[in-house]
């Protein structure tokens, strides 16, 4: 037991000393899914470990609020995840081993798809919308 806890603190140790910073991303979801992301963090069904699949998160809160959708039940709110992803010195991804290298979709917003299911500690906030501010927002576009 002295090892595990000796290699936690090793790696807690190097965490802290190459995270510099953190990126912060969104992610739009329908309520359905919510929970599910809240225990078990976000996961990319769509990809496969040497293909991204779809961009899921975004710089920009707007574009991500555009893409959530209320549920067909209840259009009361909408849902943005919040993610503070920490990024480790690298030259071939931000965020590694979390996402895959970012594209620029407009000029407010940089989209990501996921390499790796990024862990429910990365979420720093989920977002609650109401269903009027989401529409507007679909208005504006993005």
């Amino acid at each position: 037991m002295e090892l595990r806890k000796f290699i936690a603190t090793t790696i807690r140790e190097y965490l802290n000393e190459n995270v510099q910073n953190y990126i912060t991303v969104y992610h739009g979801t329908i309520p359905k899914f919510v929970d599910s992301i809240k225990n078990n963090g976000l996961e990319d069904k769509t990809s496969t470990p040497y293909q991204q699949g779809w961009y899921m998160l975004s710089t920009d809160f707007e574009s991500a609020l555009f893409h959530a959708h209320p549920s067909d039940e209840n259009k009361e709110f909408v849902y943005v995840f919040e993610f503070k992803i920490p990024i480790i010195e690298n030259d071939r991804w931000v965020g590694y081993p979390y996402l895959w290298k970012g594209s620029k979709i407009s000029d407010n917003s940089t989209w990501f798809a996921l390499m790796k299911k990024i862990p429910k500690k990365f979420i720093s906030k989920i977002h609650k919308i109401s269903y009027e501010e989401w529409i507007n927002q679909k208005q504006k576009g993005f």
